[in-house]
């Protein structure tokens, strides 16, 4: 025979050790995802010819592009990032215009294939830049050998560009 008592104390006890178990594991989760969000940020700065520019790069472990002749890692970096900036001299320049990309750039400019789904044997515009800077919320490192890849959609509401897990 075992006391109702007991039997009311135990399950809510049972029931406490439930709730506290789902809140531990829902925390813990989102804990983990912000954390290795945050892990995953960068702050990219580059420049090209005489004109900088700043964006915030997320690390992307599939991102493993590579510039085919020689070797560089592909920075994806959208568009806009060069062409809306009103103080550059790309503003007048679009992704789809070549003769005004080489203009500016003159022979900094490479024509790199990739696949990815939903796109078989497409085609970036790339740019070597003069100087590339990666930095955290710490520290900032120099990359040399690196190649911007300009990505004519969206990339996400938060990024604007996408580095490969090598550069970090």
């Amino acid at each position: 025979y075992i006391d109702t008592d007991f039997q009311i104390k135990l399950k809510n006890i049972l029931l406490a050790v439930g709730c506290s178990l789902i809140a531990f594991k829902a925390s813990y989760e989102f804990l983990l995802k912000k954390m290795y969000r945050d892990v995953l940020v960068r702050y990219i700065r580059f420049k090209i010819n005489q004109n900088e520019y700043n964006c915030t790069a997320y690390v992307d472990t599939g991102n493993n592009l590579k510039e085919p002749f020689s070797g560089r890692p592909v920075v994806i970096v959208e568009d806009k990032v060069l062409f809306l900036d009103k103080n550059s001299s790309f503003s007048t320049v679009s992704i789809n215009n070549m003769e005004e990309l080489q203009r500016y750039c003159g022979n900094k400019i490479l024509l790199i294939p990739y696949n990815s789904i939903g796109q078989e044997h497409g085609i970036l515009y790339g740019i070597i830049p003069d100087e590339f800077f990666i930095s955290d919320d710490k520290n900032t490192w120099i990359k040399k050998d690196v190649v911007i890849g300009l990505y004519g959609k969206k990339i996400s509401n938060r990024y604007s560009a996408l580095l490969g897990p090598d550069l970090i």
